[in-house]
């Protein structure tokens, strides 16, 4: 089906089928669903390999140990030794046993990829895998077979078991890591998309129908003229069902549920860490644009689409990480070249070392102690080429490039790094100089406070202490950076004024989503908690509030709370029922200083000039 999506969209062809009495839902294909199913399907993947590792583990940790260990071990000796039938050995039976499970089952992954790959010529390192293990495998197996048939346990040549065993379960774990780097990866990419809205508060008016421009190639930058509507319906859908032209509503501590403009008449404040990595608010006005994701932090406005789902910034970002972590650099692209003749060549190798050491034998270069307990020269030439085959796998090929690529991906998106495509991480490792742009700072998207600025006067002295007394005399601010310090002259846990402000700030910011309410709220809890000599569970067990608070938010400028009743704050940290009452005429402000200026503020010079 093709349609034009500046005229219709899924929601039309929802209401559609509902007429018809025939019922859907609307899925994507793009990033978002994406995202979600690759998920699923990489930890489905690694809790499938995870149980075949621990179950090659279990096997493999005690043939190891009868091979390697037990077998060196005198006292172990007479019991490994011991013939269960004549020409069966303890030994012998328990490492064919064990590792049978771990060749043929947990191993049947390599075998039937080997054969697949063998069909089609594209030889690999599952091939290598496969063949190196079951020549390994078979030969300990015509050993122990030998032994019987003649009566003599064949002590050495069961020793192969250890071989296959080992090697089936190093790789596994490497492909392991593998699924497990891919599985954070795409845990990143999830967390991304779990940022989009699942809801829109969709209005439904004469009066923008027509904001927007009546083609895709038309500029978008249009000036909005939007009349007076005064039979507006409101009506919140999925978030997926939105077209463009939509007109959206805003509500302060809702996320944007599609990319769009503002309409003539609003206001509001935005959170945008999540694309720019800033912590400040944005304002932002009537024409400007808004991105899905975003956080609305204050005000309400009117919103119209102008691209959601998949088409939105945030898909695109999504739809962008995935692309880098599908591209190939050039490394890799040489490697998969390679890797193309790496299975002949190798092959080719380990045949002229069975034959190197065949001619050396038949020449009487190989003295005989050497290849006595092999089972012949020519046994002893095999155990050389099997050697260089089943240490020929490439790994790094098949598995470093890709992984690399795919967590340096990931972990740039977690901390809002865009890679576009895997070449750039290759190219990165020649650059000399970074050049950050923007602000000249680097953020990590939310903010703390750094210097906590206590200023107090002669009117409101903190405590009798001669040393403190003429601290405010001189205004020589208290200054303590995110934890509490003692000064030389004065300790701040001794101040109950300090801990009376921190409580005021508390109250005032705590209700609000403002990303520098978040930073403050933080810092006082932490304060809070030094001074009082408890741990913060939660607000109630700092300041229990027992009042109704007025907040009046002052756009752009900050907060004003207003206290209406006394209330009573006790200290939990001993007995002594100290208290801090609030005046039913306080008045709090918290926000800049055009705010406390608006509110015939005054702040003395020293002040401003420590700040």
């Amino acid at each position: 089906v093709t349609f034009d999506d500046y005229l219709t969209g899924p929601r039309d062809f929802a209401a559609l089928c509902a007429d018809h009495n025939v019922s859907c839902t609307v899925s994507s294909l793009g990033g978002f669903m994406m995202a979600n199913r690759l998920l699923k399907s990489q930890a489905k993947e690694a809790q499938k390999l995870f149980a075949q590792l621990m179950l090659a583990s279990a096997l493999t940790v005690p043939i190891f140990c009868i091979t390697m260990i037990f077998g060196m071990i005198p006292f172990f000796q007479p019991f490994l030794a011991y013939e269960i039938i004549p020409g069966l050995a303890v030994n012998g039976a328990l490492l064919f046993v064990l590792s049978f499970p771990v060749q043929f089952y947990v191993g049947h992954q390599f075998h039937s990829k080997a054969y697949k790959t063998l069909k089609t010529g594209s030889l690999g390192m599952d091939f290598l895998v496969s063949t190196g293990t079951m020549a390994a495998y078979v030969y300990s197996t015509v050993g122990l077979v030998r032994g019987i048939v003649a009566g003599v346990p064949n002590m050495h040549d069961v020793e192969y078991f250890e071989t296959s065993a080992v090697l089936i379960t190093a790789v596994l774990l490497g492909k392991y890591l593998e699924v497990y780097a891919k599985g954070q990866t795409a845990a990143a990419i999830h967390k991304l998309s779990k940022l989009k809205a699942h809801s829109a508060r969709l209005v439904k008016s004469g009066t923008t129908a027509n904001l927007l421009p009546n083609t895709p190639t038309a500029s978008s930058e249009k000036t909005f003229q939007a009349g007076q509507d005064t039979d507006e319906e409101e009506q919140v859908i999925d978030a997926s069902l939105l077209h463009r032209r939509d007109a959206v509503r805003l509500v302060a501590g809702e996320t944007v549920p599609a990319d769009g403009v503002l309409l003539p008449g609003t206001r509001i404040g935005v959170d945008e860490a999540m694309m720019t990595g800033e912590s400040a608010l944005v304002s932002k006005n009537a024409g400007d644009k808004v991105f899905g994701g975003t956080m609305v932090v204050e005000g309400s406005a009117l919103m119209q689409v102008t691209a959601c789902g998949d088409d939105s910034t945030l898909g695109r970002i999504i739809t962008t990480v995935q692309a880098a972590q599908a591209s190939k650099p050039p490394i890799q692209e040489l490697a998969d070249r390679v890797a193309k003749y790496f299975v002949p060549v190798i092959t080719g190798i380990s045949l002229c070392t069975f034959v190197t050491w065949s001619v050396a034998y038949a020449v009487g270069a190989v003295p005989k102690g050497w290849y006595a307990e092999a089972g012949g020269p020519y046994l002893f030439a095999f155990f050389f080429a099997l050697a260089v085959w089943v240490s020929a796998c490439p790994c790094a090929f098949g598995l470093a490039t890709p992984t690399a690529v795919l967590v340096a991906t990931g972990v740039a998106a977690k901390h809002g790094i865009l890679i576009r495509k895997g070449a750039s991480l290759q190219y990165a490792s020649n650059v000399n100089v970074v050049a950050f742009d923007k602000t000249g700072t680097l953020t990590k998207g939310s903010t703390e406070v750094t210097d906590f600025l206590y200023c107090a006067t002669p009117s409101t002295p903190l405590t009798t202490s001669t040393a403190v007394d003429s601290l405010y005399d001189t205004f020589e601010p208290l200054h303590v950076p995110t934890h509490l310090t003692t000064d030389s002259r004065t300790t701040l846990t001794d101040l109950t004024e300090a801990r009376y402000l921190l409580q005021l700030m508390l109250l005032a910011e705590c209700r609000s989503s403002h990303p520098l309410a978040k930073g403050i709220t933080a810092f006082c809890k932490a304060q809070l908690a030094l001074l009082e000599g408890v741990a913060i569970v939660s607000k109630g067990s700092i300041l229990p509030v027992e009042e109704d608070l007025l907040f009046d938010v002052v756009p752009g400028l900050g907060i004003h709370m207003h206290t209406v009743d006394t209330t009573t704050a006790k200290s939990s940290s001993d007995n002594t029922n100290t208290v801090n009452t609030f005046s039913p005429s306080t008045s709090v402000l918290v926000g800049s200083g055009k705010l406390l200026q608006s509110m015939n503020v005054a702040i003395s010079p020293a002040a401003e000039r420590t700040a």
